[in-house]
């Protein structure tokens, strides 16, 4: 399956005002492939309109969620997996902080931690 190409980058506007021509610029969507989680869509990864520091179009949070994506939806791939999957479409910026590295590396735990305890939460509420 192929990325979406039906989307335009110019068919989203962040803004009621209208934009100078010359400052409009195209958004970027990275199309990260989810065939390594048994998927055949694919996950279109891009900054929000109107969110730009300096030049820099790009926010690293959305390539955490990413590869959290990736480990939630399946037990098979591993952490570097899906930090490689992510630096293989956005580049070797995506996951750069040791903090990223770490929360990636936590991530399945914490999840079955905090689904443990909403768990046990309703289970004491309906009681």
């Amino acid at each position: 399956m192929k990325p979406p190409s039906s989307i335009q980058t110019s068919e989203f506007d962040s803004s009621d005002e209208e934009p100078i021509e010359d400052e409009q610029t195209p958004i970027h969507i990275s199309w990260l492939s989810l065939s390594r989680v048994n998927c055949s869509q694919f996950l279109g990864l891009c900054a929000l309109p109107g969110c730009k520091f300096k030049d820099v179009r790009r926010n690293v949070q959305k390539d955490t969620v990413a590869a959290c994506l990736l480990l939630y939806l399946s037990d098979t791939i591993s952490p570097e997996q899906a930090i490689d999957s992510l630096r293989d479409l956005r580049g070797s910026g995506a996951i750069q902080t040791i903090k990223q590295y770490n929360y990636l590396h936590e991530f399945r735990d914490k999840l079955a931690a905090h689904l443990s305890s909403r768990d046990s939460q309703s289970r004491s509420v309906s009681r």
